[in-house]
């Protein structure tokens, strides 16, 4: 079954599509945010108008292909290959210069893109539109894992004290063993029965 898009959608995907197909060949330009390493956000490039625009129907498209935040896009025109940004997933949109239809694919990771592995298009007039999306866990699930690991290590450290301790009344000491007379040793029902 196919899913008809609404009509401002549409617009936002014809002038978004319009706008890659101006851009410079063989360069690929990334808006939105970026996270370092050390984990500080970054905005590229800086707020003007026309990126603003961009933007706006870069969202406005992502909400139709997924539920997660969209922090950024990738464009470009007759590319070879492509590097998403680290820790992302995304979803690819590819499309003929001047043409209305276009391909989706998913990407998983944030490994590099080679064009002739995902279009066998020719590379001059190839398209690229790639929507990236960091993945977070949710803050209360991570809270949640915390509480549950040190409940888990409280268990666990409870049980190897119990399990020592029962070792240690089933195993008499070494002193209390010199101390006592043979017959005077209390051994467990249990230890006399394997003997």
């Amino acid at each position: 079954m196919v899913e008809v898009q609404n009509e401002s959608v549409e617009t936002a995907m014809h002038h978004l599509m319009r706008y890659v197909e101006s851009l410079t060949d063989y360069k690929i330009y990334l808006y939105g945010w970026l996270q370092k390493k050390n984990g500080a956000w970054y905005k590229v490039p800086k707020d003007e108008y026309p990126i603003k625009k961009v933007m706006h129907w870069a969202e406005e498209i992502s909400r139709t292909l997924r539920k997660d935040q969209l922090h950024g896009i990738m464009m470009g025109k007759s590319l070879r290959t492509f590097k998403p940004p680290a820790n992302t997933t995304g979803t690819l949109l590819s499309w003929l210069r001047g043409g209305r239809n276009y391909s989706i694919m998913e990407c998983k990771n944030a490994n590099h893109l080679q064009v002739k592995k995902f279009s066998g298009l020719a590379r001059e007039d190839l398209c690229i539109l790639y929507f990236f999306y960091y993945q977070f866990p949710p803050v209360e699930l991570e809270a949640q894992n915390k509480q549950e690991n040190r409940t888990n290590q409280n268990l666990l450290h409870f049980n190897l004290q119990k399990m020592m301790y029962k070792k240690c009344k089933l195993i008499p000491s070494a002193r209390s063993v010199k101390d006592q007379k043979p017959e005077q040793l209390s051994w467990p029902q249990n230890a006399r029965n394997n003997e």
